[in-house]
């Protein structure tokens, strides 16, 4: 808002409460509520006194635009959702949508098939064909102790005690 908006808005305001009006009005009103439009200053104006018989003062202006805003935003309607084609209609992009949202599948999946597979556990005492005993990592053949340090596995680690 201009200063010229602040003069109006005073003025406007004046016409009401009777109060006189400065350059040193219009300043200090000028650094409250500058940074606000002017038609909704004026709008919180005629709110205020139509509400109320205070002298309107630079907190009352922005606390009714914060009423006013927050009550056009619930007026408004909701956007609409985007409408994808329907099963029998074309869609050029479908197939390129399904092939992308499969990979992303695949991908999420693996690291969990991974460590599903490296936490499967063999029956004790047991080793699959690479001499692994399914308890301890299986690249590594580290497995933690009870202080959760790493140690060689005493099932399958090729330097385990005898």
């Amino acid at each position: 808002m201009t200063k010229a908006e602040v003069a109006l808005l005073l003025a406007a305001a004046s016409g009401r409460d009777q109060r006189t009006i400065g350059d040193a009005d219009v300043l200090a009103w000028h650094e409250d509520i500058g940074d606000l439009p002017y038609d909704l200053a004026r709008a919180a104006l005629g709110r205020h006194y139509r509400e109320s018989t205070d002298r309107i003062m630079p907190a009352h202006v922005r606390r009714l635009i914060r009423t006013i805003r927050e009550e056009r935003r619930g007026r408004e309607l909701p956007s609409e959702p985007r409408a994808l084609p329907g099963r029998f209609e074309d869609d050029v992009t479908r197939d390129l949508r399904v092939k992308e949202g499969v990979a992303l599948c695949r991908s999420v999946l693996s690291v969990v098939m991974e460590r599903l597979e490296a936490n499967r556990r063999l029956p004790s005492g047991e080793l699959d064909a690479d001499g692994w005993c399914g308890r301890c990592n299986r690249d590594t053949r580290l497995a933690a102790d009870e202080d959760d340090r790493n140690t060689r596995c005493l099932n399958c680690h090729p330097e385990r005690a005898a």
